[in-house]
């Protein structure tokens, strides 16, 4: 299939946000949804997502097809810096329309990234993904991603040990 790429224009960026809540959406965990109000969430999210959307901190590129037929996006910018002083690009979002998946657009998008990264000299790209997202884990391994932290929680609903109070985890030796 012949991808092209193209930077993101105002219009596109209603189908980006839309792609963007659906896919952290379905990435938060259910017992956590359970507890959200999807519209209060979603402008909570938007707010601390904007300046990586629309504000600068990365670069909104959208693949289409030779007739302009919007196939998929990805974010992608600088990353790093906060364990270690060097930087490298970092994938913030990739989408593939959902009648498109399976084609291969995902692969392109990811290895125009890479293009991206090392045009600005980066060493490495990173990204993150869900635990539940299998196909996309799949396929970022399949491309050379490798797991480098493994991002971890716990419901604190106090039916393990019974509830436990602040004071009483001081103590502990």
């Amino acid at each position: 299939m012949d991808v092209r790429m193209r930077r993101a224009r105002r219009a596109d960026y209603r189908t980006i946000w839309t792609a963007t809540f659906e896919t952290v959406w379905n990435d938060t965990p259910a017992e956590e949804r359970a507890r959200l109000d999807r519209a209060a969430w979603e402008k909570h999210f938007r707010k601390k997502l904007e300046p990586y959307v629309e504000g600068g901190r990365t670069e909104a590129w959208v693949a289409e097809d030779p007739a302009g037929t919007f196939l998929g996006y990805l974010l992608v910018g600088p990353g790093g810096g906060f364990l270690t002083p060097e930087t490298h690009a970092f994938v913030y979002d990739v989408w593939v329309s959902p009648e498109r998946r399976r084609e291969g657009i995902g692969v392109d998008l990811l290895r125009w990234a890479e293009a991206w990264a090392r045009e600005r000299g980066y060493r490495n790209i990173k990204l993150e993904v869900a635990e539940s997202n299998v196909v996309g884990r799949s396929l970022y391994e399949k491309l050379g991603f490798r797991a480098e932290r493994h991002y971890m929680g716990k419901a604190l609903d106090g039916t393990e040990d019974g509830p436990r109070r602040a004071k009483d985890v001081q103590n502990v030796k």
